[in-house]
C-alpha cells in the first residue's frame, strides 16, 4: 500500500498457517511454543538461546547471507513469559530449540515431577 512501519496487512492469498513473523502459544501441558522467522539461519549452530526465570532471549548471526550481502544479518529478540500463568518459572522447565528453513522453534515444557512419595 506504499506505507511502511510495524503494521503489515494480511496477504489475501495466505489462507493457512501463521501470518506473523513471531508466534507464541500456550500448549496443553502448561508449556509454551515460540516460533520466530529468521531468514538465512540454517542450523542450530548459528543460534544462541539464553533463559532466566521469566524471559527467553535468542540471538542469531549470519556472516555471509549472499553474494552481495557484505554485512550479514543479526537477529536479536526476547520473550517475556512472566505474564503467562502457564510458565511460572522458565528455569524449572525444559527448553528445546530447533531451526528449520529459517524458522527458530522453541519449546518450553514443564519437567516431569520426579518427586513420588511411596509409602
Amino acid at each position: 500500500t506504499g506505507r511502511s512501519g510495524p503494521n503489515v496487512e494480511d496477504h489475501p492469498f495466505v489462507v493457512r498457517g501463521r501470518k506473523g513473523a513471531f508466534v507464541g502459544e500456550s500448549i496443553a501441558d502448561g508449556g509454551l511454543f515460540l516460533a520466530v522467522d529468521m531468514p538465512g539461519v540454517s542450523n542450530g549452530d548459528d543460534v544462541e538461546i539464553l533463559a532466566n526465570e521469566f524471559e527467553v532471549r535468542f540471538k542469531a548471526e549470519i556472516k555471509n547471507v549472499g553474494e552481495h550481502d557484505e554485512s550479514g544479518r543479526l537477529y536479536l529478540g526476547s520473550v517475556d513469559a512472566s505474564d503467562s500463568s502457564s510458565t511460572p518459572d522458565i528455569l524449572s522447565h525444559s527448553i528445546t530449540a530447533a531451526v528449520n528453513f529459517g524458522i527458530l522453534k522453541i519449546l518450553i515444557k514443564p519437567r516431569p515431577n520426579t518427586n513420588t512419595n511411596k509409602e
